[in-house]
């Protein structure tokens, strides 16, 4: 099991530590490969994939939450204080 050679159905064994082997399964002949290729299709594996996505992707989408509010808020106040100016009720000197 030592060593790059090959396997059985095309794959290619490599030797690990303590003389495990690694077997490698060769691309299928149409050469692509897709996800149920790489067995992450099961509830498991997608549930795998949905942590690091959520921990990754949720800051992101709160910074552009909190942009659009800024944003917002930057325009709103100016356009209110433009529509609303003019009706300010001045107080007269004594």
């Amino acid at each position: 099991m030592g060593g790059a050679g090959g396997g059985a159905g095309g794959g290619t064994t490599a030797g690990g530590p303590a003389g495990h082997g690694v077997t490698i399964a060769a691309a299928p002949l149409g050469g692509s490969v897709s996800i149920g290729d790489l067995g992450v299709a099961g509830a498991v594996g997608l549930f795998a994939w949905l942590v690091p996505v959520t921990l990754l992707g949720l800051p992101g989408l709160l910074l552009l939450i909190i942009g659009a509010q800024l944003g917002t808020a930057g325009l709103f106040v100016p356009v209110t204080r433009r529509v609303l100016g003019d009706r300010k009720v001045r107080r007269q000197p004594l």
